[in-house]
């Protein structure tokens, strides 16, 4: 048998209202700018029971029915497959608040351009959007890291 692959399993949560979308602001060198809600999955943990966990800790909101509608697949230095699931929702419960992870807020979808964006977050927003869309993949073509829509 060959070597097992190292893989880190992570998710994002679109929560909308009308024309708003709940947005985080990270500042964190790791991954800064507006974001979505979300965070890694726990050993043992399902997926379903993580973008909900997550979404709690990051908001204060209980999500309620996540749908799944794509997932961002990379490699990394540590990981040989890193998996972001991608859920949204309109359906949740409680008081918002911040967290460690950064503010929280309801944003205009139409204003999203005005802030400094996570990296990707125009095509993270096209895979749960787009439901002709299902991926965003990187991948490596020579010593260039290049990214396709799927």
């Amino acid at each position: 048998m060959g070597k097992s692959e190292k893989v880190l399993l992570t998710n994002m949560c679109l929560l909308y209202h009308e024309d708003k979308i709940l947005c985080q602001m990270r500042h964190k060198d790791d991954w800064p700018g507006l974001t979505l809600p979300g965070g890694h999955v726990k050993k043992g943990e399902d997926l379903i029971s993580a973008v909900k966990r997550e979404v709690y800790e990051e908001t204060g909101l209980e999500v309620i029915k996540p749908i799944l509608c794509g997932m961002e697949e990379f490699k990394t230095k540590k990981y040989d497959r890193y998996f972001i699931f991608f859920y949204k929702s309109d359906k949740f419960k409680g008081e918002l608040k911040a967290s460690d992870e950064g503010e929280v807020f309801w944003l205009p979808r139409k204003d999203i351009a005005k802030y400094p964006l996570s990296l990707d977050f125009d095509l993270i927003m096209q895979v749960i959007d787009d439901p002709t869309i299902s991926e965003l993949l990187y991948y490596r073509k020579g010593k260039k890291w290049n990214k396709i829509l799927l």
